[in-house]
């Protein structure tokens, strides 16, 4: 089987890859140990496919295929937990995650989109909105993670950064040569009965047309913590599709259409898999995902490029309640739902040139999106947010060891909710980053990049009053509306070296060390306006106001030697956040995570092994907003382990086994304990 290289891409700026096609599955296991089991690996400029997207100066650093495998990971959880300070956080039926990046989350702070399609559906966590997104890490081809707001040259402006995954292309299966191809994998794992299938088939229609049909069904029953206890109505069923066309014109142009659906049900409540333990209450939802795109990409010379892009997304999401609620409103039948579609897309254009010695690879472009929400049910508000801007951009290179990458955004947003409240504005988002390199391989850079986070239609609204009960406390709360309610700013520093050194033909060490600082300033908060309780009741009067001020430092290291057929790697993140203005610890910085892994290949370069070690830190909630069994969360260690032995070119076996110490823990902001000790097994077969 032919396939392109895949590639998850970790980035502090933007970026976009040309995939260029790998070996099959016969190619050696010492060369699969070198180039694909390595975690981190600096990405080479010339797989660049855009000249001022993506720059090695704004450190770029890659996750290969073969990592992606030895992961095998069927959530987005497992996919990300070992990069430093990105996390899935996992959200209901183990399939839904909302991506924190350095501290940011919620519903504006981190863009995900699949294949250039935005994935903007919202709900409400602790009274934040946030952006549940489900993904099939069997179809993705390419994840970039962009951390910081530098990615707002990239598309809408955003405080946290992008999640940008990219699907199978029908030309990754077959060639001139090779008209028909794809490939099989069924996986199995213990805890929870989880079950898997997928099957992608690729044909060529001719010599430079090739389409693509994938399928995948995803079952997972309620698993068992550490302790061997059930985590109830943590299962869910999904089914999956995709179909894609590419078009290669000729040499220089080619056009890509495709179409993904997913149908994702559960039980559990909105956020959390233990709803019916919290409330005696069952909820059954459904939501169905679907997305629509094209593209054109035309490089008419090496050193220009123009590239257009417009798609369509769409998420509906029904939640049934099933059984009353203890102590609070609502009764069996009664529905709660949320839809949202979204159109945009973008064109830019990059071109080459080179004065007085000095070369500029400059990009300009323009890109936007617009959101329709409506809802039924809850305490949401529909209506229309629009963001849409230009941008330009160029890697300046001085020298062959110094280039600066200077960038400017100009960002408008509008928002105009259903029952009237409207707000609109717009914005200048400079970065500037510098790359001096003084050895072969070694490399120091430091960025500066401005964002904005605009509200939601949530946060700009309501205008409503609401009744809840609960233990026998009736609480009135009226949430008011503000027109004059702004965007939410950020300033982020980066700075930091980055390795890429070989020593000779069998050893390698590459990886990154930084640090960085993110100022947040006019923070989107609830203002209690009024409080009074007289005997059970408790009136409020509240509104969204920009007021907050607070600030993030980290640390981030991810580095790996490899030598011959042997590989030692570790990551580690750590953050700091905090209020300004009142002190308090923030909630959305997670605890310290690191990871130690080592690996091994031989026997002929057929057998690999790894064993990996992963250090999660402990950390107390702070605040009105903890849940009902509280979200503090003590340190922990789960040890995992891995092997593949490749059968022959066409066939290879995988096994993992997560947590083999059974240990029993809880990730920070989760009301659900962790996963126990869960062994994986996976047939991959190619043709």
């Amino acid at each position: 089987m032919l396939r392109n290289r895949i590639t998850l891409c970790l980035v502090a700026a933007s970026l976009n890859f040309a995939m260029g096609a790998s070996p099959s599955f016969a190619q050696s296991a010492q060369e699969k140990t070198q180039k694909n089991n390595n975690t981190y690996k600096e990405a080479d400029i010339e797989k660049l496919t855009v000249y001022g997207l993506g720059f090695e100066s704004e450190g770029i650093l890659a996750l290969s295929e073969g990592e992606v495998d030895t992961l095998m990971a069927t959530t987005a959880d497992e996919l990300f937990r070992s990069i430093p300070n990105v996390e899935a956080l996992q959200g209901p039926g183990r399939q839904f995650f909302d991506f924190n990046l350095r501290g940011s989350e919620g519903a504006g702070s981190v863009i995900v989109t699949v294949d250039g399609a935005e994935k903007n559906l919202v709900t409400t966590k602790h009274g934040t909105t946030f952006n549940p997104v489900f993904l099939v890490p069997e179809f993705m081809k390419s994840v970039s993670i962009i951390r910081g707001p530098v990615s707002n040259t990239f598309g809408t402006g955003s405080t946290g950064g992008r999640v940008q995954l990219e699907t199978v292309d029908p030309f990754d299966y077959v060639t001139a040569a090779d008209a028909f191809g794809g490939e099989v994998r069924v996986n199995g794992e213990s805890n929870g009965d989880g079950r898997l299938f997928t099957g992608i088939v690729a044909g060529s229609v001719s010599d430079n047309v090739g389409i693509l049909a994938a399928f995948s069904d995803r079952s997972f029953e309620s698993y068992d913590d550490g302790d061997g206890n059930e985590v109830l109505n943590s299962g869910s069923d999904s089914e999956n599709y995709l179909t894609k066309v590419q078009w290669d014109v000729s040499e220089n142009l080619q056009v890509e259409g495709g179409v993904s659906k997913s149908n994702i049900e559960y039980l559990g409540s909105n956020i959390f898999a233990r709803s019916n333990e919290r409330q005696d209450a069952d909820f059954f939802n459904e939501v169905e995902d679907t997305g629509a795109n094209i593209s054109i990409d035309y490089k008419p010379s090496s050193e220009t490029q123009y590239f257009a892009n417009a798609f369509i997304s769409k998420t509906d999401h029904e939640e049934t309640l099933l059984e009353g609620r203890r102590g609070a409103n609502g009764e069996p039948g009664e529905l709660d739902t949320r839809e949202v579609e979204t159109k945009g897309g973008q064109a830019y254009a990059s071109k080459r040139f080179i004065m007085n010695d000095i070369i500029f690879d400059v990009t300009a472009g323009v890109s936007g999106s617009t959101d329709e929400l409506s809802f039924v049910g809850g305490s949401d508000v529909g209506g229309k947010r629009s963001n849409y801007g230009a941008f330009a951009h160029s890697r300046i290179q001085f020298t062959e060891n110094f280039n600066l990458v200077p960038g400017i955004r100009f960002e408008r947003y509008a928002i105009d909710t259903d029952i009237g409240t409207n707000n609109d504005g717009s914005e200048w988002l400079p970065k500037l980053t510098a790359n001096f390199s003084v050895l072969p391989g070694v490399s120091f850079y430091a960025t500066y990049a401005k964002g904005l986070r605009t509200p939601t239609l949530n946060q700009l609204l309501l205008g409503n009053t609401q009744e809840t009960s609960r233990r026998g406390v009736t609480t009135i709360t009226t949430t008011l509306p503000n027109e004059d309610l702004g965007p939410q700013f950020s300033d982020t520093y980066d700075v930091g070296i980055r390795f890429n050194r070989k020593q000779d033909t069998k050893s390698h060490l590459y990886g990154s060390i930084g640090v960085f600082k993110n100022e947040s300033t006019e923070r989107i908060e609830q203002v209690v306006l009024e409080s009074e309780t007289v005997g059970d009741t408790t009136t409020l009067v509240r509104q969204n106001q920009n007021v907050g001020e607070s600030q993030v430092r980290g640390v981030e290291a991810s580095l790996e030697y490899t030598y011959a057929s042997t590989f030692i790697g570790a990551t580690y993140a750590r953050s700091i956040g905090e209020r300004l203005d009142t002190g308090e610890d923030l909630n959305s910085v997670r605890p310290d995570r690191g990871t130690l892994y080592i690996g091994w290949a031989g026997f002929d370069d057929t057998l690999t092994l790894r064993a990996e070690l992963e250090v999660l830190g402990s950390k107390d909630e702070v605040g009105e907003n903890q849940n009902v069994t509280g979200d503090d969360s003590e340190a922990a260690q789960v040890m995992n382990l891995f092997g593949a032995y490749q059968i022959n070119e066409k066939l290879v076996l995988r096994a993992r086994i997560n947590n083999i110490t059974d240990e029993a823990y809880r990730r920070f902001d989760q009301i659900d304990n962790s996963i126990g000790r869960n062994a994986r097994l996976e047939m991959a077969f190619a043709f």
